[in-house]
């Protein structure tokens, strides 16, 4: 379940990212970016911590799919992907 959660998280970074892009471009502002960064960082770190304190293992593998998917994200894309990168702001 761990590559199922990677795979959600990987997707689910994919869509926030065009939307991103295209409402930030539409409204030039950093705004846009600011509420990408924070939703990610929910889904993948508090939907996966979340996931971890569950009783069954599908859900904490999931939750530790989710996690590792915005990590390794984060660091393979030097934090454009997951909106940790400050130059996403200017």
């Amino acid at each position: 379940m761990a590559f199922a959660g990677f795979g959600l998280f990987v997707l689910l970074d994919l869509v926030a990212v065009v939307v991103v892009l295209v409402v930030g471009s539409e409204l030039d502002s950093a705004v846009p970016a600011m509420v990408g960064t924070g939703v990610l960082a929910l889904a993948g770190l508090g939907g996966g911590g979340g996931l971890l304190f569950s009783r069954r293992v599908r859900r904490k593998g999931l939750g530790i799919g989710l996690i590792a998917g915005w990590v390794v994200l984060s660091v393979a894309t030097l934090g454009f992907a997951t909106g940790l990168n400050p130059a996403l702001y200017s």
